[in-house]
């Protein structure tokens, strides 16, 4: 509950919000200790250099992605129906379009193991809505 605290307190969100980037710090630990064993396993060890640069920008990118999402529900909320309509889509192509430029910047500058690093920190958003939601219903 600290690491939520402190996501509270630093980015200014909501509890929900703070738990599903909590989450994501979490499955960072989880996926960095799974890629490592599985490269050292099988690969060159120095392919593990690239694979935890993609895996902390992809999880770097879910926790800007969570943080820019909580803004557009808050603002869109204040706004006429139609208005927010249209906020609310252009708010999601922009962080498709953010999602794609650091994909592509990964893929240039690392190989396919960072490639791969990138996959499973933007996949990590996804995973922490399901962990957020199960906490909730918990309570």
């Amino acid at each position: 509950m600290k690491m939520k605290n402190f996501f509270m307190r630093l980015l200014r969100i909501s509890e929900t919000a703070a738990i599903m980037c909590s989450a994501v710090a979490v499955l960072f630990f989880i996926l960095s200790a799974i890629g490592v064993g599985v490269i050292m396993l099988f690969f060159e060890p120095f392919d593990i250099l690239f694979f935890m640069i993609g895996l902390l920008s992809g999880c770097l990118l879910t926790i800007l992605k969570i943080f820019m999402m909580e803004k557009t529900l808050n603002k869109a909320l204040d706004m006429e129906k139609a208005n927010a309509k249209n906020y609310a889509a252009f708010q999601t192509i922009l962080r498709n379009l953010l999602t794609l430029a650091v994909l592509v910047a990964v893929a240039f500058l690392t190989r396919v193991f960072g490639l791969a690093g990138i996959v499973a920190g933007i996949i990590t958003m996804q995973i922490s809505g399901y962990v957020t939601g199960a906490i909730i219903r918990k309570r």
